[in-house]
C-alpha cells in the first residue's frame, strides 16, 4: 500500500499525519528502535529499528510536522538530492503506516466508509 500523493504535494503540505500514542522511539546500544507500549500488540516484524534519518523524521512527526517540513529538514541536514529524499521519506512513512504506527486522514475515511 503506497501513501496517497495528496499527502506530499501542495505549498504547505498537510498536518493530517499522526503518530499513534502507543509507540515510543528509544536509542539502545547506538540504534534507534520503535517500541510498542501499553497493551499494544507487538509489531509484525518484532522491534522496528530505524536509522539516524528515521529517528530525526520521528522526532519531527512528534511535533506535528507535515511532509514539506520533513523534506525541508532532511534536505537541510543531509547531502541528498530532493528526489531521493522524497522517495525515502515516503518509504519511511509507508513503513510506519503499515505497522499501525502512523495514521493519516485517508485511513479514517476508509475505516468509516467500510463499517
Amino acid at each position: 500500500m503506497n501513501l496517497p500523493e495528496k499527502f506530499f504535494s501542495g505549498p504547505g503540505g498537510t498536518k493530517d499525519m499522526n503518530l499513534e500514542k502507543d509507540f515510543i522511539l528509544r536509542e539502545m546500544a547506538g540504534e534507534y528502535v520503535i517500541i510498542p507500549t501499553g497493551k499494544r500488540p507487538p509489531l509484525q516484524e518484532g522491534l522496528l529499528t530505524v536509522n539516524e534519518v528515521g529517528a530525526a523524521l520521528w522526532k519531527k512527526l512528534e511535533t506535528g510536522a507535515d511532509f514539506q517540513e520533513l523534506l525541508a529538514s532532511v534536505l537541510a541536514q543531509y547531502e541528498v538530492e530532493e528526489e531521493r529524499a522524497v522517495r525515502e521519506i515516503r518509504e519511511f512513512l509507508d513503513l510506519l503506516r503499515k505497522n499501525g504506527i502512523l495514521t493519516m486522514e485517508e485511513d479514517e475515511y476508509r475505516d468509516r466508509d467500510h463499517n
